[in-house]
């Protein structure tokens, strides 16, 4: 495939011999990341990022609660925390693949996400979750080479056609139906 552009600074067109593509690059980018988080969790390579200061944060009673009781869990997820007093933790280390800085925001849906057996299912919407906020959004705009990128790496992954919650990340037009449906 050949780059054309983007779209709306949301889809990149990209072209080939028998037909074009519009490629939702959020949704394509959430695939690349979830597929390299998930390997990295499943492998324990996920690195972490020591914060020069550590980020104070405040969480109910209860989040709190579960925070600790998870305690392994956000580790190989990449977070390094220690307990604050009251409702407060000290964050001191973040996966290094984020590129987000709302780390409570993060962490309470990562909590909305952990079930008491912390079973695959609930680790894969985990990732997903950190997937979902660190990629590109709609409205990003991308230049050529970052495009690029993301069309090389999303060519690596296991399932480049859905994003990790099944939303389509391209859609093929065939030049046969479009010169079809303009010549009628």
């Amino acid at each position: 495939m050949t780059v054309v552009g983007q779209l709306h600074f949301t889809y990149i067109i990209a072209e080939s011999s028998d037909g074009f593509y519009l490629i939702d690059q959020h949704a394509a980018h959430e695939r690349i990341l979830f597929e390299k988080y998930l390997d990295e969790y499943n492998t324990g390579d996920l690195n972490k990022q020591i914060l020069l200061t550590p980020i104070i944060l405040e969480f109910s009673p209860s989040e709190k609660e579960k925070i600790f009781d998870n305690e392994l869990l956000f580790k190989k997820l990449g977070f390094d925390f220690e307990d604050f007093g009251g409702t407060s933790i000290s964050l001191r280390a973040v996966p290094n693949i984020l590129k987000i800085k709302n780390y409570k925001q993060l962490i309470e849906e990562m909590l909305l996400n952990i079930n008491t057996e912390t079973s695959t299912n609930s680790i894969e919407k985990i990732i997903y979750t950190m997937a979902c906020k660190n990629a590109v959004k709609a409205g990003d705009k991308l230049n050529h080479q970052e495009i690029l990128n993301l069309f090389k790496e999303l060519s690596k992954c296991k399932n480049p056609f859905t994003c990790p919650h099944g939303r389509p990340t391209m859609i093929k037009f065939d030049y046969i139906d479009l010169e079809k449906s303009l010549k009628e």
